[in-house]
């Protein structure tokens, strides 16, 4: 029964550890100084 019990639990314990850890916005930084390019603003390749 223990076993059964062991791995809800450790995801559970898992899943609380992951969800409070800081978080940080991914920024865009080109090597080339250019500015982020808009959403509707890519040309086809």
């Amino acid at each position: 029964m223990g076993a059964f019990m062991a791995m809800p639990l450790a995801a559970l314990i898992t899943a609380m550890v992951k969800n409070s850890g800081k978080r940080y916005e991914v920024v865009y930084q080109s090597t080339h100084g250019e500015v982020a390019p808009e959403e509707g603003t890519r040309r086809p390749t």
